[in-house]
């Protein structure tokens, strides 16, 4: 028999299991799909990030991701010392001075070779239309925050109004050495008291992760991923001399820009299926319809808010009843039977044989159950693409407005924005106005504003119930965060008593980053109090281990371990945990 070539082999494979051979779509994120994903991420309570500074910086990670087309991983792993920002004379001929900020990007692809770090400068935009894609504004806000320039003392108002010494040619503006290693972008980590940043660069899952949950919340119909971004960067570059007069960019430039060593890498494996051309208009020798074609090959024609994008209870109850998921379930509740007839209970089996087992059938059964809700909702959207068009036809059809099937809750959502957050919402969405010292007016409102939500530590809205077929959006959770948001100015930073209220959380009355509504809240009995003190805050403690009494009026006292500070905290404080 004679041996086949891996080519060969690999045919034989396709054509006896009937594989597909159809390579993965490559959606190209322009810059006004770009635009679409920043509103969500800043208008929709439900992004859900630990950190308000989060938010920060994943809108600049968009930025940037656009803008330089940089793969994540060097993207992610941007440092303090990879920045330059300087002011340079305007050639237009303008009074100011322009801001100018180099970002190089040292972690780049080691595969094959080492790629050689590259430069982007980014200049401001005069009179920028809209402030959401302006990543000076997002920048300039952490550096802020984090206290990184080396000018003592120095504040944004001063920033904006520096001007180039004469006989130079630009006005550096350092950062202190002693941030040169810190991430720009840094992850975060629960402690006992709150979530605090750490040192540490945020991982390329959790990117993956947040643009994917982004996309969902915005409508798109294909995932939003890290690539998508570069992709539409190149296709931006290719497209260069059709879109853009005198801003040609060649192929060597291209090959530099993206790190291809020739161009059939770009070829082969960034170049859209999808034509983004007016071919008919070259056929015909009409004049290229450049605007439909780019709105026809971007992401944003796929957008709908009412995609599904979870389970229905129904759906979820026939998840439960899969076979595969019955079955795992009834070999880890076998385990679990017998680790509680050899030790009593399942904790009380730690470290054994029995145990092992049973959370080796535990991950089993979890892993079976997250595969087949990821299959059905798979399926669910599938069904949604093919019947939701004949029924908005039909809908058109029957004599019905359009207008009638549009998300109505979108005044409601914006209701659960912390005031904070609807600050910076207003200042990135205003539009430029006319003259240059309201432009710096602009900016410096939209600076301050995302300076002091970097300092915020906001908790996401949890929903008080799954969504229902057929019932309303407005969930009484988000009514309550909503009258929480409304009442923020209400309440003072000093009006936390040592007596506190018998469902009031100690922890979160201490936390100052949180809201005032936040750290005044009371839970609505005791159990949910004991639920939140435990999960939010003593799972983060190590047993036995001293503890300081967070309560502002406590000055910091310490307690010998955690049922100590329950005591004093109900004593002292009267709070019931």
């Amino acid at each position: 028999m004679p041996l086949l070539t891996g080519r060969q082999a690999q045919q034989n494979l396709i054509e006896e299991f009937n594989l597909s051979t159809a390579k993965d779509e490559k959606p190209i994120m322009r810059a006004e799909d770009e635009f679409e994903l920043l509103k969500t991420l800043w208008e929709s309570p439900e992004v859900g990030l630990q950190h308000e500074r989060l938010q920060v910086q994943l809108a600049l990670m968009i930025q940037l991701a656009g803008i330089t087309g940089n793969r994540p991983g060097a993207l992610r792993r941007l440092q303090y010392k990879d920045l330059k920002i300087a002011l340079l004379p305007d050639r237009a001929g303008g009074d100011w001075p322009r801001l100018v900020m180099d970002f190089t990007f040292q972690h780049t692809k080691r595969y094959l070779s080492a790629k050689d770090p590259n430069t982007f400068p980014v200049p401001d935009i005069p009179w920028e239309p809209c402030l959401l894609l302006c990543p000076q504004t997002m920048l300039l806000s952490l550096l802020f925050a984090d206290d990184a320039f080396a000018v003592p003392g120095l504040k944004l108002a001063d920033l904006l109004n520096l001007r180039i010494p004469p006989s130079k040619r630009e006005l550096l503006i350092p950062i202190k050495l002693s941030k040169a290693e810190l991430p720009l972008f840094q992850r975060t980590e629960h402690t006992t008291n709150s979530v605090k940043m750490l040192c540490k660069a945020v991982t390329e899952n959790w990117l993956c992760e947040r643009l994917q949950l982004l996309g969902q919340i915005t409508g798109f119909d294909l995932p939003v991923k890290p690539y998508c971004f570069r992709w539409g960067h190149s296709e931006a570059l290719d497209s260069s001399s059709v879109y853009i007069i005198n801003n040609y960019i060649s192929d060597s430039q291209r090959n530099l820009i993206l790190q291809h060593s020739s161009l059939a890498v770009f070829q082969l494996n960034y170049l859209s299926q999808y034509i983004t051309q007016d071919t008919q208009a070259a056929y015909r020798g009409l004049e290229p319809q450049t605007a439909i074609i780019r709105a026809a090959s971007g992401m944003s024609r796929s957008i709908d808010p009412q995609r599904p994008r979870s389970l229905t209870d129904r759906q979820v109850a026939t998840v439960d009843r899969h076979l595969e998921v019955v079955l795992a379930q009834r070999v880890r509740d076998r385990l679990a039977e017998r680790a509680r007839a050899r030790h009593t209970t399942i904790t009380r089996s730690k470290g054994t044989t029995a145990h092992e087992t049973y959370q080796q059938a535990q991950r089993a059964y979890l892993r079976t159950k997250r595969e087949v809700r990821k299959a059905m909702m798979k399926q669910v959207r599938i069904r949604y693409r093919v019947e939701q068009p004949v029924a908005d036809i039909l809908h058109q059809l029957k004599g019905r407005s359009t207008q009638q099937s549009e998300p109505t809750n979108k005044g409601e959502a914006e209701k659960t924005l912390s005031s904070e957050r609807q600050r910076v919402l207003a200042a990135l969405l205003t539009f430029a106005p006319s003259e240059l010292t309201d432009d710096h007016g602009q900016r410096a409102e939209a600076m301050n504003a995302v300076t002091a939500l970097c300092k915020r530590q906001e908790s996401p809205v949890r929903k008080a119930c799954r969504m229902k077929e057929g019932c309303s959006d407005h969930t009484p959770e988000a009514h309550l965060h909503a009258t929480i948001c409304a009442e923020d100015e209400k309440i003072e930073y000093d009006s936390f008593p040592v007596q506190c209220q018998p469902t009031q959380c100690i922890f979160c009355i201490g936390d100052e980053e949180l809201s005032p509504a936040k750290r005044a809240k009371s839970f609505r009995n005791r159990d949910g109090l004991k639920r939140h003190f435990i999960r939010k805050h003593l799972q983060y403690h190590a047993a036995r281990q001293r503890i300081k009494c967070p309560h502002p009026k406590c000055h910091n006292e310490w307690l010998e371990h955690a049922d100590h500070l329950r005591n004093h905290a109900a004593t002292v404080h009267g709070s019931l945990t």
